[in-house]
């Protein structure tokens, strides 16, 4: 595959845009790979055009785009038969590339995945977050991070690292202009089109995002959680195995909370007894699979990942009582 159009939404990437620009770049001239470049940028005030210019040309700002609508735009706007879909912090690698020149011209409809891996980590949280998510026990089966699986047909990934025929891409209407959760109304919209997701743990990207700190790691899922119950009511096919678990844990979450103010004593020893074991379950896998002393509060992380989804979900249900908005 010699011809391909890259779509990348950008906002104030500047930090992380010159490493994925450089890896395209080096895949056009080391292997001969015409990869046209499509900035769309949400209306950033750092170095970003800036950067972006010395890369493309086709830069297209749209001020307060979201990443959906991004993605339209940058489709729209490409004349390659065959688009890329990379995050701005997304960086290409060897391997990458090898699946990529693997491929056949056409891809019809079949959509081509593959993980985006965590790489950097500068405190013991963040190491200990990298190897979770790199586990799909721990993301429940999600492929966003994760090596951990072979080759085979999915019903959803990521957005941030995608192949698609431009044919069968407006053939299905793209993406949803959302923010969050686009990617899961994109795949349905492709398994509603009779076509196929494949998934290959060869096809990576590196991943600079970082969670060094608790707090951020926390309001990165909850804000997933809050999108995920206001998007709902406008586009009820994100209600997957995914949602459907999300919406049972955060209901028995409410239930169990109001229940425990009756319950005696001696439940309550066995909710604690219960709490203890899943640590110790959780704890020894993390040791054995990572054998490192960072894994030790991956049992802690996950619990904090499970209570910030479901109250993102809380206050995003309570929200779109009241609003009307779309995150």
């Amino acid at each position: 595959m010699n011809h391909i159009s890259i779509v990348i939404p950008t906002f104030n990437s500047a930090k992380t845009l010159l490493d994925c620009l450089g890896g395209i770049r080096k895949l056009s001239n080391e292997y001969s790979v015409n990869a046209e470049v499509i900035i769309i940028d949400a209306g950033s005030t750092d170095e970003t055009i800036a950067i972006s210019q010395e890369y493309t040309q086709k830069i297209i700002v749209s001020k307060g785009v979201s990443r959906g609508k991004a993605r339209n735009i940058g489709a729209e706007n490409a004349s390659a038969d065959t688009l890329v879909f990379l995050d701005s912090d997304c960086i290409i690698t060897p391997e990458w590339v090898k699946h990529l020149l693997s491929l056949q011209v056409d891809t019809c409809s079949t959509i081509i995945a593959g993980p985006a891996v965590l790489v950097e980590a500068n405190t013991t949280i963040g190491s200990a977050v990298k190897e979770m998510l790199s586990s799909r026990l721990f993301t429940l089966s999600s492929y966003t991070f994760s090596l951990d699986a072979d080759q085979k047909e999915v019903k959803d990934v990521p957005s941030s690292n995608i192949l698609v025929s431009k044919k069968f891409f407006n053939q299905i209407g793209g993406f949803p202009d959302l923010n969050f959760n686009e990617d899961g109304v994109f795949c349905t919209r492709v398994l509603a089109s009779n076509g196929k997701i494949i998934y290959f743990p060869s096809f990576k990207v590196l991943h600079k995002k970082t969670f060094d700190k608790v707090s951020k790691f926390a309001h990165y899922f909850f804000q997933y959680g809050r999108s995920y119950a206001k998007n709902l009511k406008h586009y009820p096919e994100l209600i997957n195995r995914y949602g459907i678990l999300a919406v049972i844990c955060a209901f028995s979450l409410m239930i169990g909370t109001v229940l425990v103010s009756f319950l005696d004593t001696q439940v309550l020893t066995y909710f604690a007894i219960a709490l203890l074991i899943y640590f110790i379950l959780t704890l020894s896998y993390s040791m054995l699979k990572f054998k490192n002393l960072n894994s030790g509060i991956i049992p802690l992380l996950f619990l904090i990942l499970v209570l910030s989804y479901l109250g993102g979900f809380y206050y995003g249900f309570l929200e779109s009582i009241h609003k009307h908005d779309v995150q």
